[in-house]
């Protein structure tokens, strides 16, 4: 459903075997799908990113609840929370583990 709407063949097929009346709500719904698709599918990925976060980091000794906020909110604030490099390797595994 979600890129395969946004291909040109889409377009014509509607054009093609739609009514003329028809043709204009029909190309908006094309173009909506994906994106509300997209805003879905966003809101997804970052829950399951933030629970993974949550689960796998809170118990973490160097974990204080205001950094674990910190990188659920932004992962750019990873930099500036003066974490050790093998803090900051176990983070970029659990993101990479979520993505």
């Amino acid at each position: 459903m979600g890129i395969g709407n946004a291909l040109q063949s889409t377009l014509v097929a509607i054009v093609a075997n739609g009514n003329k009346f028809d043709r204009a709500v029909a190309n908006g719904l094309r173009n909506f799908i994906p994106t509300i698709g997209g805003a879905f599918g966003l809101i997804k990925s970052g829950a399951i990113i933030a629970n993974l976060l949550e689960f796998r980091l809170s118990h973490l000794p160097f974990m204080a609840p205001g950094i674990l906020q910190n990188l659920i909110s932004s992962t750019y604030s990873l930099e500036k929370l003066g974490l050790e490099r093998e803090e900051m390797d176990i983070v970029h595994d659990t993101y990479v583990a979520g993505i």
